[in-house]
């Protein structure tokens, strides 16, 4: 699974920001961190149901989750 940052004010830099993806229970199910083109990569999920899936992705700064409303993109997969 992969998700975009986009950065308007400044050129993009390589791990620069960190992402947490969190499940539908807000359990943290893997962390990513930027490329230098914006792409962040979360390790492959497995899933043994098809059925809907929903994630927020959050912006990570060291240990602290950043401001939900500032930071949060909602994910939903759906497998078939």
């Amino acid at each position: 699974m992969h998700a975009a940052v986009v950065d308007d004010e400044s050129e993009l830099v390589g791990n620069e920001f960190s992402y947490g993806l969190f499940d539908a229970n807000g359990v943290l199910v893997s962390i990513g961190v930027n490329d230098k083109n914006g792409v962040i990569l979360f390790k492959e999920l497995t899933y043994s149901t098809p059925g809907k899936y929903h994630y927020v992705a959050r912006q990570i700064d060291g240990d602290t989750l950043l401001p939900l409303e500032a930071n949060a993109q909602s994910l939903m997969l759906m497998l078939l």
